[in-house]
């Protein structure tokens, strides 16, 4: 009975920390939006949080008349958007992004990302966030480590054909790998398919001590079509937490 009571008690902590996770999600989510100004053009990342961002981002656009235009990163956040009502355009159309707000899988002091946890439209984010003035991450308060590389692997995507030679140079690198899988409607793992139709290896390195040079040399090696750090981009980090929203900025 002990037993079983104790695996209770677990399950319904779990069931709070996704249900406090959710709601500083959201809280984020419409923070965000005061950062969305009249006649922006507006990047949007990937994932949960940013999906929260962007339906907000579609209530105001109607209920302030605002006129805005939106690049999105990924199939998955482009549905958001459509049934927000938020406008979309392309990166081909605007070379230049007036403030681009996205999530992250982790996070560190120096704003240091990694991302790409989930679906994997890394390579579409970045583009977008070196294409814009200001990069603005939201999460929730999970996503604050002190070391990337704690929680998640590096994604890192890869060109098909390059698989077993990439997995030996981050060998070579100190990283084990894994290639990203999903689990198909007859039970069958199959390769995961990114948004530009390439491979991820998952890239677990024992630790991650300086995020730009690692980057560096996984960007290195022939194959590679990008990574999942992030360096140097985010300029601000709007962290959500049962007291409101936390601000981080970059300093430097």
């Amino acid at each position: 009975m002990p037993k079983l009571w104790g695996e209770l008690h677990t399950r319904l902590r779990g069931i709070c920390s996704l249900g406090e996770a959710k709601k500083e999600k959201e809280m984020v989510g419409r923070y965000a939006c005061r950062f969305v100004k009249d006649g922006q053009i507006v990047g949007l990342g990937s994932g949960s949080t940013v999906a929260y961002f962007v339906r907000a981002l579609g209530k105001k656009i109607k209920e302030e008349g605002i006129e805005v235009h939106a690049i999105p990163t990924s199939y998955q956040i482009r549905f958001v958007a459509i049934e927000a009502g938020v406008p979309l355009t392309t990166l081909m159309e605007h070379h230049r992004i007036d403030v681009d707000i996205d999530g992250a899988n982790e996070i560190d002091h120096e704003l240091n990302l990694i991302k790409g946890g989930t679906a994997g439209a890394f390579t579409n984010e970045k583009m977008v966030a070196q294409a814009s003035d200001k990069y603005i991450i939201i999460a929730d308060h999970t996503k604050v480590v002190k070391r990337l590389g704690s929680k998640y692997p590096v994604p890192v995507e890869i060109l098909p054909d390059a698989c077993d030679i990439v997995t030996e140079k981050l060998k070579e690198k100190g990283a084990v790998t894994q290639l990203r899988t999903h689990i198909d409607p007859s039970g069958e793992a199959l390769p995961l398919i990114t948004e530009n139709r390439n491979f991820i290896l998952d890239a677990h390195f024992r630790e991650i001590t300086d995020p730009p040079k690692i980057g560096l040399e996984i960007k290195s090696i022939s194959g590679v079509v990008e990574h999942g750090l992030f360096s140097g981009l985010a300029g601000m980090a709007c962290i959500g937490s049962k007291s409101g929203v936390r601000v981080i900025r970059r300093t430097g």
